[in-house]
Formats: structure tokens, sequence, C-alpha cells
């Protein structure tokens, strides 16, 4: 006997298939040579040719990070696909089942809220997804065996795709394991626990990776996490920044009451842990840099507000009147926050919605020409970089890009062989600066450099990969400038370097320290008090600037400076500023460019933040002579 499909399960599918048309991007965005679609071309450049993360490829971003960015590389077009449209799926799946415990009214409210996140912000829509599928995995009763396992799988994927995704889906599993070890099931522990190492294994390998690069890959993702916050931080406005406080604790307390209201469930402890500290990680993805990333608290928040019941035996809060003005308030404050950082509006949420829709589907009709709609778009673009007479005397030989505009190498089809931190404004710990001067110093080292000197947020450009920059002054040699590029060419035999300590002390914040004369590298140490080091932890401490007096000219000039950087090192002597002033150190031409003191300036409104003596180090860098270290 037939069983026809009941009419609710029916519009429940459709409403589905809708809802996987619009957050899944079939037509990519055309790859150009801008910061963000550099970076992205780099990962998925880098996953296709199975290069390792971790030793070949230092970044915040894993082997599947391309999965997240709408960017055209035909290379990885397909994978990218076949993998987003699966997550997608499951995002899906996952919301529909879960939200069945919830009211229609919120269950129709959290779906569409989810949906508008996925389309909106991968990145959020992806955290909320690991809470549920940790939910899913470990405190779900095992009434959807094949979502759990799907669970599983998914976490092992977040591994791959980004830190943040990494540091919140570990310690959420360890709070999971501490449930199944109080509750004494070992079965279920084991079984997860081998599941999920079995899902990873399987996932690293697909991805082209080597398992003896696991440790290795997940050491340099802590250590590029740690400098993060200090390296990228970007204050918001005062408004912004009051709206994301508001929902933070209109967030916070819902979970408390919550956990207050479900307190006698054993369960309900783990459960308001691992949210709080998804909370946790979700403000600090959202306001260690707060431009664009803002939104994210709410793209995650607002779904979060709406499906909290859900993971409770006890569906009503201690207050519902608290429930719902969370909801009110997190929606409201999502609402301003959104438009004031992307500028988007209802009408132009609508537009989107009906353009990515209408593309999809008339991609469908026609699926055999999607890559080639694809590789059309990445070709058009390439006509734009290229780079003829570079290419003619690099040929084959091994290139690298310093700079942020990576896309370049790849539009080009050279041979491009990139250092570890292939983004220079990320190298801001000693640990990342060694590992890319090492690379330069080393057999591996490319024989050609496309050379840009380029930071962001008005950094001292000098100080961003600043040895590995050392390394170029020393061991390459300018051939010709192209488009805005330098193109370097690796000297035959390289001379060895010697720091001979010629001043040190220390001064006050804002007191002027006068700088040799010569070829100097110069150490700042600046040193945060206790009160800085949470405030750190817990949000963003303000911009540290300098300010340094170049001679030849009447004007100061102030830069923003890290102090994990600075503590390390840099050339403050001369003070490269653009492309001319590192070709004329190459050259020996750089009297005027010579700096003759630097003032540490405190960050406004906060000194109490940071140490009031600031450490200083110069040393001249001599050239000693020898040959390449193999």
């Amino acid at each position: 006997m037939l069983v026809r499909p009941q009419p609710k399960h029916l519009a429940t599918f459709m409403l589905g298939v809708v809802a996987l048309l619009y957050v899944t991007d079939l037509g990519k965005n055309p790859l150009d040579v801008s910061l963000d679609n550099s970076w992205v071309a780099v990962i998925g450049w880098a996953a296709h040719n199975h290069l390792q993360f971790g030793r070949d490829i230092i970044f915040t971003y894993g082997p599947l990070g391309y999965v997240l960015y709408p960017v055209s590389l035909p290379l990885i077009y397909w994978p990218a696909l076949a993998l987003k449209t699966a997550i997608n799926i499951f995002l899906l799946f996952t919301v529909f089942v879960l939200s069945a415990r919830l009211h229609p009214v919120r269950r129709i409210l959290l779906i569409l809220t989810t949906v508008l996140a996925a389309f909106y912000s991968p990145l959020a829509a992806y955290m909320f997804l690991i809470v549920c599928a940790v939910f899913l995995v470990f405190w779900q009763k095992p009434s959807s065996r094949p979502l759990q396992i799907a669970g599983v799988a998914f976490l092992a994927l977040t591994f791959l795709f980004k830190g943040t995704h990494l540091l919140l889906m570990l310690p959420l599993m360890v709070v999971g394991c501490a449930y199944l070890l109080w509750r004494r099931d070992n079965r279920s522990l084991l079984l997860i626990v081998s599941s999920f190492l079995i899902a990873l294994v399987a996932a690293w390998i697909l991805a082209g990776q080597k398992l003896t690069n696991l440790p290795a890959y997940f050491g340099w993702m802590l250590e590029v996490a740690q400098a993060y916050s200090e390296a990228m931080s970007r204050p918001p406005t005062n408004s912004v920044l009051a709206a994301g406080l508001i929902g933070l604790a209109f967030l916070t307390a819902q979970i408390v009451i919550a956990f207050v209201c479900d307190r006698s469930q054993p369960r309900a402890w783990f459960v308001s842990v691992a949210h709080g500290m998804a909370l946790f990680v979700v403000w600090k993805m959202s306001y260690t840099r707060a431009d664009g990333h803002t939104p994210q608290l709410f793209y995650y928040g607002v779904p979060m507000a709406l499906a909290l019941p859900m993971f409770y035996d006890r569906r009503r809060t201690l207050s519902a009147a608290f429930d719902y003005s969370t909801i009110f308030v997190v929606i409201v404050c999502g609402l301003f926050v959104i438009h004031d950082r992307t500028h988007l509006t209802v009408t132009a949420a609508l537009r989107h919605a009906r353009t990515r829709l209408t593309s999809n589907l008339r991609a469908l009709t026609a699926p055999t020409q999607l890559r080639l709609k694809a590789q059309s778009a990445y070709e058009a673009e390439k006509n734009k970089f290229m780079l003829p007479q570079i290419r003619a005397i690099v040929g084959r030989s091994t290139v690298d890009v310093f700079g942020f505009q990576q896309a370049i190498a790849i539009l080009n089809d050279f041979n491009y062989t990139p250092r570890p931190v292939f983004q220079g404004y990320c190298v801001t710990s000693t640990p990342l600066m060694k590992v890319n001067s090492d690379f330069y110093r080393s057999a591996r080292s490319p024989q050609y450099v496309l050379f840009k000197l380029q930071t962001i947020e008005a950094r001292i450009p000098a100080m961003d990969d600043a040895e590995a920059l050392l390394v170029l002054v020393q061991n390459y040699e300018p051939v010709l400038v192209e488009n805005g590029y330098t193109l370097l060419r690796r000297k035959a035999t390289t001379p060895a370097t010697e720091f001979r300590p010629i001043a040190s002390g220390e001064a006050r914040l804002l007191d002027r320290i006068p700088v040799p004369n010569g070829t100097i590298w110069c150490r700042l140490k600046v040193r945060k008090t206790l009160f800085g080091r949470l405030v750190n932890f817990f949000y963003q401490l303000p911009e540290l600037q300098v300010i340094t007096d170049r001679s030849g000219t009447s004007a100061l000039r102030k830069n923003r400076i890290i102090s994990s950087a600075t503590e390390n090192g840099f050339l403050m002597n001369p003070l490269l500023l653009t492309e001319r002033d590192f070709v004329d150190l190459t050259k020996g031409n750089y009297d005027k460019a010579q700096i003759q003191s630097v003032r540490v300036l405190p960050p406004k409104r906060a000194k109490w933040l940071m140490r009031s003596r600031v450490q200083y180090e110069f040393s001249e860098i001599v050239l000693t002579g020898g040959n390449r270290d193999n």
C-alpha cells in the first residue's frame, strides 16, 4: 500500500529546498588581488596542491577554510560546492529537528534567522551549528542516530575550517565528555571519541594532509590565535560597543535563568557551561576585530536566544517575560549593529534573496555550465592582472609574494612557493617571525619574490614580517618594476648577519628615545599590567602607537605598533615606508631616510593598561659574509 505524504511534511520539505537554494551559493564571486580574496585563494590553492597546513601553510584557516567564502577558484569549485551543500543540508535538518519542541511561532523565527545567518555569515552560523552538533552527540536522547553520526562528522570537519571553530569545538567536546564521565557512561564516551577521531583522521587524509603534520597544525593554530587578539584588534564605535555589551548581557542572563529553572537536572549544569563558553568565543570573534566582524555576535545570538529552550528539559524559563525581552533586545541591537556595519536594509535583504534564488534556479537548469561559468569569470580576471615582463623573466622558477596580494601569483600561473605565514600582517609573534625568516634563509627559499611593502591600519610597514623583510634586503636584489610590483631575485651568494648592540635602556612612555645612525634593528618592549592582560583576554586593548622623527622632513609620523612584534624587533633605521625606500636600502642609498628619534604613546584614556616604562635596544646590522644556510 502506498503511503501518501502528509501535507505538512511536503510543506516542510519544500521549505527546506527553498532554504537550501537560498543559503548555497552556486555562482561564485570573481577572484581578484584584494586582501581577503587573496588569502581565500591561497588556502584553496594550497589545499588543491596538497601543501601541508601547519608546515607549508600557517594561517588562521585550515585546509577546508575556503568552504566559508564564495570566491571563484576553478581548481576547487566542485569540492567546495559539494561540501558547502552537505553542511547546509545538515544545518537545516538539525534546526528543523531540534526546534520541534518549540512553540510554532518561535520555531519559524528560529529557522528564518538561522537561514539569514547562514546567508550573511557562515562563520557565525557554523558556530551555532557546532553547539547544536555537540548537543546532538552528547546530550540528545538517541532518537535521531543518523543526525548524531552527521554531528560527529561535522565536528571533525570543523577542525579543518578555522581556528575559532576549532577553539570552540574542542572545549565543548571536553564538557560533553565530562558529562559522560560523570554519568559513568563509558560505552558512549568510547564510541563518540573513537568515532570523532576516525572521522578527523579521514577528513584530514581526504584533504591531502599527512597525519604526522596534525600536531604541528594544531600547535601553529594556537600560536596564531594567541597573537591574533592584539595584532588584529580594532576598536568599535561607542554605540556599536554599547549594543554588543547589552546583547551579551541579555544572552548571558538568559543562559543563567534557563539553568536556574532546570538546575535539578544534572545535564543542565554541563549544557549551561557549554553555552557560556560558546557565547564568550563568539563575543571574542566579533569584538576583538570590531569592524565587519561585529554583526557575527548577533548572527549567532539571535538564533541562540530563540533556540535556548530546546537545549533544556523544561521548555519554559524562570521568567517568560525576560525570555521574550531577551529575544526582542538582541534582535533590536542586532539590527542596529548589522545596519551600522554593513548598511543592510530589509529591502536590500529581500533583493539579495531574490537574486540568489533566481541565480541558483537558472544554474540548476544547466548544471554542466556551472564550472564553465566560474572558469570564464576566472579567466576574465586573469587578463586584468597579467605581468608579462615579470613572467618572461621568472618562467617556471619559484616565486613568493611579499605583501597581501598573493592572488597575483595564482592569476599569473607562477610557480608559487609561499613562505609559511604568507600574509605579513599576521606575523606578529617571535615564533611566526622565525618560521618565515628561516624559510627565506633555507634552500627552499624562492628564486624570485614579488614585492610590495603593504600593511594594514597605519602600522609601521617594516614591523610586519620584520625578520623576513630583513632577509629580503640582504639576500635578494631588485630586477624590475611592473604594475606596482617590484621583482626581486635571489643573489648567488648571501652574507651572514650580525647584530651588534650599541644602545639600550628604559624610557617613560612619551619620552623621546634617540635612534642611532646606520642600519639599525630596534626592539621595543612594552609590558601590559595585570589589568591590561585581563582586558586583552576578555575584550581587546586600545591601539599602541609610536611617533617617529625622520630626518629631511619637519613632519612627525604616527604609526600603530604591535608590542609582540616590536619585542622581537624590526628595522627602524632606515624606516621603510615605500617600495622606493626598500630599493634604496638594497643599493645603500638611504642617508636621507634616517630616523632621529621615536616616542611610544600610551593608549588614550587607558594608561593603566600598560606599564609606564618601555625598554628599548638598538643593534647595528652588520653583514659579515658567508653562504646560504642549507
